[in-house]
């Protein structure tokens, strides 16, 4: 059996489910919100043996051979506990069964929580990446305006300022994405802000192209993202992702290696590494997204990413 880890609302799982039932594959999608109101667990000890119950369906968990742990949501306890401090309560407790019970399964997995949380770090990502000789712009991460002063001569004011962790900010009545942009003069840094929060700052690396590879296991399918044709996208090329053209792109073997590499070394059987491909073909590492989106690049390509991840699934360990 498959086990397909994520929320209500995923397109990703959506499309995945529609080729393992082509294949008739036994599978189980979790919708993690659905706990603990909608989602049984049972852990017993001595021997240990965990169990699940969805949709009246009682599945044993040493029966996995595969998960897919994409886009989980906290647990949702019940609508008629109104008491904050208890529905945190609740809520931390439920989500430590489930990460304890995720854990515990002894199959092939993509990717262990445990190991996201590690992996997803840029930080340490962009440490790793430097070790195993991998371009990578000039970096800073500080709250120091000294530093980035420091930095700026350093990249001759050719900065490009990102999100560390997540890219949105939630007001009460609306959400704010933040994309990578350009500085283009030395005022748009808001210096008092520097030192409020921690400032993710890269030396602005001239493209050609943009590049997203997915890896699966040891399989590397690289797409070209024509961000540069964009002048709307041409920082950041999810400010006009429906109207960019995309081609698929064959990576030098020499490179698939090393990238390949890079994912083992990340404890990962799957990610999403965002690339750029500088004028004079030189390939820059940006970051990986241990659970990036791919669905819009098959939509636009008609590459089946869908089907390759039905079969890295099913196909396991």
């Amino acid at each position: 059996m498959i086990l397909l880890i994520t929320n209500k609302f995923d397109p990703h799982v959506d499309s995945v489910i529609l080729c393992l039932q082509k294949k008739k594959i036994d599978f189980e999608r979790i919708n993690t919100e659905e706990f603990p109101q909608r989602l049984g667990v049972a852990i017993n000890y001595h021997p240990f043996k965990s169990f699940l119950y969805v949709n009246n369906r009682k599945i044993a968990l040493d029966s996995i051979k595969s998960i897919w742990y994409r886009r989980p949501l906290p647990p949702e306890p019940h609508r008629s506990i109104k008491n904050k401090a208890i529905r945190k309560f609740i809520i931390d407790e439920s989500e430590s069964v489930l990460f304890g019970l995720w854990e515990s399964i002894d199959c092939h997995f993509v990717d262990r929580p445990s190991i996201l949380r590690r992996a997803e770090n840029k930080i340490y990502q962009l440490k790793l990446a430097e070790k195993l000789g991998l371009l990578t712009p000039q970096t800073l991460i500080t709250n120091r305006l000294l530093d980035l002063k420091n930095f700026t001569k350093k990249c001759k004011s050719n900065l490009a300022i990102k999100t560390i962790f997540s890219n949105v900010i939630d007001y009460p009545l609306k959400s704010e994405v933040i994309f990578t942009n350009k500085l283009l003069k030395a005022k748009d840094i808001d210096e008092e802000a520097i030192e409020y929060s921690p400032h993710f700052f890269q030396e602005y690396i001239e493209k050609a192209v943009e590049l997203r590879a997915i890896i699966m296991g040891q399989d590397v399918f690289t797409f070209e993202i024509l961000s540069q044709e964009s002048k709307k996208g041409k920082y950041d090329w999810r400010r006009d992702l429906a109207n960019l053209k995309y081609r698929i792109h064959n990576l030098p073997a020499s490179l698939k290696r090393k990238y390949l590499n890079f994912v083992k070394m990340l404890g990962l059987n799957f990610g999403v590494m965002d690339l750029i491909l500088t004028p004079d073909k030189k390939y820059v590492f940006l970051e990986i997204n241990p659970n990036g989106a791919w669905l819009w690049l098959e939509k636009k390509t008609g590459f089946p990413l869908s089907q390759k991840m039905a079969k890295f699934l099913i196909r396991g360990k």
